[in-house]
């Protein structure tokens, strides 16, 4: 009997008041296949940032998708064959998984609803999240 085995990605993030940095790591790798900087006033709308899903849907899956609508030339396999993990770092407490940047008009990271999101094309494939502040991420 022959088993497939899925392409493990860590997704990474560091989240502050004025940008977000993603990265993507094949997890056999020490440096990231992508790297992106975000400016959160340029793609997070101000009217949406207390909305429970405005992290994911205005920074994780595009940039989810940049990755994968540039998988060959990223060298990631399909998405079909690809499982992500997340961490997370952010500039706020963080409880229960999540963390709400009050620097940041309240923006609510929740690494609970992230991963539990499984009709996105791109963010049913985020099998954990885990949401960690900022200064933890530091001393690691």
């Amino acid at each position: 009997m022959m088993t497939t085995s899925k392409s493990v990605y860590l997704l990474t993030g560091d989240i502050g008041g004025t940008n977000s940095r993603m990265s993507l790591y094949d997890v056999r790798h020490s440096e990231p296949k992508v790297v992106y900087y975000y400016r959160n006033a340029e793609h997070l709308p101000e009217e949406r940032l207390k909305d429970a899903d405005a992290f994911p849907v205005y920074i994780v899956e595009p940039f989810l998708e940049n990755c994968w609508e540039d998988a060959k030339k990223n060298g990631l396999v399909p998405l079909e064959e690809s499982e992500i993990i997340a961490c997370v770092a952010t500039a706020g407490v963080v409880s229960d998984n999540a963390a709400k940047l009050t620097n940041l008009g309240g923006l609510l990271i929740d690494g609970n609803a992230i991963q539990a999101n499984k009709t996105n094309a791109y963010l049913k494939h985020v099998k954990r999240v885990v949401v960690i502040n900022d200064f933890v991420a530091q001393g690691e």
